[in-house]
């Protein structure tokens, strides 16, 4: 975890602020295995959001918010739009594809999670309000 240090110098009672690497965003950083621990928590394991965060607590002892665990699930996700893409691409272009879905129920709704692999690709998955041929159909 990285904080914000400043301190004051004596001589001249100028207060000297510390500066963070470019790649990390705010006053309090957490580093790559604790982001990537909660993204594995939240997004691979499906574990709630409280639960999460109470876990996570119980292993540094620091409550991380909520809406900062799932900035780390958006950031993943942005640093992750141009591989799907790219995948995508890839994927329509294979003469077999193996394609399959399961229903998850969020907030009493029904999502799809659509699964869809060929040749040695790794697998693209999609999350949808529909399911069946028409969902596959729109991504």
């Amino acid at each position: 975890m990285w904080k914000w240090r400043s301190s004051s110098a004596p001589s001249c009672e100028r207060v000297i602020k510390g500066k963070f690497p470019v790649d990390m965003p705010g006053p309090l950083q957490y580093g790559l295995g604790v982001q990537a621990f909660i993204i594995n928590l939240l997004a691979c394991q499906m574990v709630a959001l409280k639960r999460a965060q109470a876990l996570v607590y119980s292993i540094i002892d620091v409550v991380i918010a909520e809406a900062t665990m799932l900035q780390f699930i958006l950031r993943l996700h942005a640093a992750l739009e141009n591989w799907e893409v790219r995948a995508t691409e890839k994927l329509l272009l294979e003469a077999v594809m193996h394609v399959d879905e399961t229903s998850l129920r969020v907030d009493k709704t029904n999502y799809w999670i659509h699964i869809a692999f060929g040749g040695w690709h790794h697998p693209e998955k999609n999350c949808t309000e529909s399911g069946g041929i028409k969902a596959m159909e729109e991504k």
